[in-house]
């Protein structure tokens, strides 16, 4: 875990901060422009499977380090550990998405398996008597990458909440300070892996389920709960997204508070989860009521894609996405300023100034993001109508890209040298400072 000893800001606050942020803002930039612009990018013109690889890579990363302590290598340096956990977690990464989902594809849910989803798409079109010639085999095995990269995706969603909650919430109990690693974590991981498992089958698989086979299968259990037009995951997906966000303002920003007033496990936990299901309502019921009184009430059908009740759920989910580097950030590198008001006035301070922030960053978004990144700053969840059509014209394949993609791989660098590198070199054991001061103050 992270050290035996204090950690303290190489160049003080908020200096130090700033410049850890923009190092990391750099470093999400370039390998940006490398791998996933739409147009010059490794990845470009197609959402997937770059979207599916970085979620996982994050997700696998909670494992390492809140489930498994950085264990078997927390006690290497930092650098040395970064650059051995980071491979690590690229491998196990690639493990997931090509080998272990299409073995579960294959053996259990097609819709993990590229393959199967391929090979399913041919036998139908065979059997409605069509000639497939290369081309449309080529469309229907990328619309089979495409899906099943969807699902790993919206597992990897699920499994942001499904998996830390419990050592956010719960404090891993009951095995905290009971078992050593890897055993503690394997404990907490298969417990987690559980609720995730049930969690996936409850809010996304009835969504892949009912496009499938709209006529023998019902649709989503929430169908009838969505405004018209809005009958699908993004539905649910806003609340989700909320909900992720508020565990982690919770074990970030927040510093546990409200809920460490209650002193007893599981009851701390219990009130935290319904707390945050119901912040999460709040959040976007403000949301959208946000949206009315900027653009109108929503309308099924609309040209406008702004009025789509689809467009508005997904736009509430990206709302609550533009608070996740300014919450990480805060806490992260710039120590959650300002501590010394007490934890009321830190607590509200702290919110107040990220939502202000992410207002900010939202705003400017909308100013850079097709120029400097190459994605439409909303959202099409199909293809271009003739309204983005005319607003876009030859780049209308990009309103393809969410915009949520770029703020999970801005936040990636951060993560890891958190995680991973426990902030080095812009955090420095207490000890190491004080000693460099001491060699200063020497020569001088």
């Amino acid at each position: 875990m992270a050290g035996a000893h204090k950690i303290v800001p190489r160049w003080g606050q908020p200096l130090t901060g700033i410049i850890a942020l923009i190092v990391f803002t750099i470093i999400a930039w370039v390998t940006w422009w490398i791998f996933a612009d739409p147009v010059k990018g490794v990845f470009k013109l197609y959402e997937q499977p770059f979207t599916a690889f970085l979620a996982v890579m994050i997700l696998v990363g909670v494992w390492q380090h809140i489930i498994f302590g950085d264990w078997p290598f927390q006690n290497l340096p930092p650098l040395q550990r970064g650059a051995v956990m980071t491979v690590t977690n690229i491998v196990i990464s690639w493990f997931l998405i090509y080998v272990f989902f299409e073995w579960l594809g294959k053996t259990i849910l097609p819709l993990f398996s590229t393959h199967m989803l391929y090979e399913q798409a041919v036998a139908a079109a065979q059997a409605a008597g069509k000639v497939l010639d290369h081309t449309e085999l080529e469309h229907l095995h990328h619309t089979a990458m495409d899906t099943k990269m969807a699902a790993v995706t919206f597992w990897v969603v699920t499994g942001f909440f499904t998996y830390p909650f419990w050592a956010i919430l719960f404090q891993k109990w009951p095995w905290a300070g009971k078992l050593p690693q890897p055993a503690f974590g394997m404990a907490e991981w298969a417990w987690t892996s559980v609720v995730t498992i049930l969690t996936f089958g409850m809010l996304v698989l009835p969504h892949f389920l009912g496009l499938k086979y709209p006529q023998a299968i019902a649709w989503p259990w929430w169908y009838n709960m969505a405004p018209k037009g809005a009958q699908n995951y993004y539905f649910i997906f806003a609340y989700y997204e909320w909900m992720i966000v508020i565990l982690f303002m919770t074990a970030n920003v927040w510093r546990g508070w409200p809920w460490n007033f209650i002193k007893v496990q599981p009851w701390r936990g219990v009130v935290g989860l319904i707390g945050i299901f119901v912040l999460s309502w709040i959040a976007v019921k403000i949301c959208l009521w946000g949206m009315d009184m900027w653009w109108g009430p929503m309308q099924a059908g609309a040209k406008d894609f702004r009025l789509l009740p689809h467009f508005r759920y997904y736009h509430a989910a990206t709302i609550a996405g533009c608070t996740i580097m300014p919450f990480l950030a805060w806490h992260h590198y710039f120590d959650d300023w300002p501590t010394q008001y007490g934890e009321a006035a830190g607590f509200f301070i702290r919110t107040i100034g990220v939502l202000v922030l992410s207002a900010v960053f939202l705003w400017m978004w909308y100013k850079i993001s097709y120029p400097v990144f190459g994605l439409w700053p909303t959202l099409s969840i199909s293809a271009p109508n003739a309204w983005q059509l005319h607003e876009l014209g030859k780049g209308a394949f990009q309103v393809m890209n969410k915009p949520l993609v770029w703020i999970f791989w801005w936040i990636i660098p951060l993560l890891f040298n958190e995680w991973f590198m426990h902030k080095w070199p812009f955090y420095v054991e207490e000890h190491e400072l004080a000693k460099h001061h001491g060699s200063e103050h020497h020569h001088a």
